[in-house]
């Protein structure tokens, strides 16, 4: 005879208030982020909530408050395994909230996108674009309709005041990068901007120039980008080699992203230098395959999975209180690796 099995019924607010050992109303609160309790109880319900793998009812609770229990991602690549850290922290949290998440690639018809989100009654949108008059437009249009916008960087010169920035702090990043090859013996130092270094929002070419003059008392050398900017593999390829074509003396280059950084690598090799010994590269984000090239990239970090439940935590307290938070900044970390020598 077939075993029968009971059936599987889905867990409910007050079965995680009974095993958190509290009350409804208090999971509610610290599901919505909507009042302050002690760690150790928000550690119990996350618990609760997890074990029981409670899913709150969305369409419900949507038809009751009038919600739509949307959020956003927008971003200009996708394909840049740094967003996919921060989206995958993002997104898990947010489900554990009830939220579904929408995610963009907007690269062009800013507009058309930032209509399309309004349209669908988003809550909360995460922004982090290339900076751009396009990326102002599109940010303010989605603050102007009341949506609870979160800007990456900083990248927008000119936004509303009800936009929120969250910043990795590339500034203190770059400093310490800089310190690092100074510390090596380099003084011929480059850096390889993918992105418009006349923009207020590129803080990494700002503290290059400002740390660089600082330690050594002189102009340095970028080798700038061209529009459309861009931040990928073959713009660190192709700015490399403008820089090998130009003559000018190089013991290191630093790179906007790792991403740039494996272009400039391909580009020594192809030269006849040998990465680590001749030169030193060095980039920014520590993405997953920083650690797989060869040789292992120095660069410069965070914990991007942190990041996103960051990101989704300051939103959701914005959606939920109507109060704009804080602007939440990141520090950054220099993982040493073999991509640099000592002179």
């Amino acid at each position: 005879m077939e075993q029968q099995h009971p059936p599987i019924l889905r867990a409910t607010r007050k079965d995680v208030a009974k095993y958190a050992g509290t009350s409804e109303q208090t999971v509610s609160y610290i599901l919505n982020g909507t009042r302050k309790f002690s760690p150790e109880m928000v550690d119990k319900v996350k618990e609760a909530v997890k074990v029981l793998n409670y899913q709150p009812d969305m369409i419900a609770r949507s038809m009751v408050k009038k919600r739509s229990k949307t959020l956003c991602i927008a971003v200009n690549d996708l394909s840049n395994p740094m967003f996919g850290e921060v989206i995958r922290g993002f997104e898990e949290l947010a489900t554990q909230y009830g939220y579904f998440v929408n995610v963009l690639d907007v690269h062009s018809n800013f507009l058309q996108h930032a209509s399309a989100i309004i349209a669908r009654r988003v809550e909360g949108v995460y922004v982090s674009l290339i900076p751009s008059k396009d990326t102002d437009l599109f940010v303010n249009s989605l603050a102007d309709a009341g949506i609870k916008v979160i800007l990456g960087n900083a990248m927008a010169d000119k936004c509303n005041d009800k936009v929120v920035f969250a910043e990795v702090d590339l500034y203190s990043g770059m400093r310490d990068v800089v310190d690092y090859l100074a510390a090596k013996n380099h003084e011929q130092i480059v850096y390889l901007s993918g992105l418009d270094v006349h923009s207020a929002s590129d803080y990494r070419y700002r503290s290059f120039i400002e740390r660089y003059q600082s330690l050594f008392g002189r102009e340095p050398v970028v080798i700038e980008n061209t529009p459309p900017y861009d931040t990928d593999v073959e713009d660190g390829y192709r700015l490399a080699n403008r820089l090998f074509e130009s003559g000018i003396p190089c013991t290191a280059m630093i790179a906007t992203n790792d991403l740039m950084a494996f272009g400039a690598i391909k580009a020594c090799k192809e030269h006849g230098l040998k990465v680590g010994r001749d030169i030193a590269v060095v980039g920014f984000d520590n993405i997953v395959f920083s650690d797989l090239v060869e040789p292992p990239l120095t660069t410069s970090g965070f914990d991007k999975r942190a990041y996103g439940r960051k990101l989704f935590e300051l939103l959701n307290r914005y959606i939920e209180t109507d109060v704009k938070p804080e602007n939440l900044v990141v520090s950054c970390e220099l993982v040493k690796r073999r991509s640099c020598q000592t002179l």
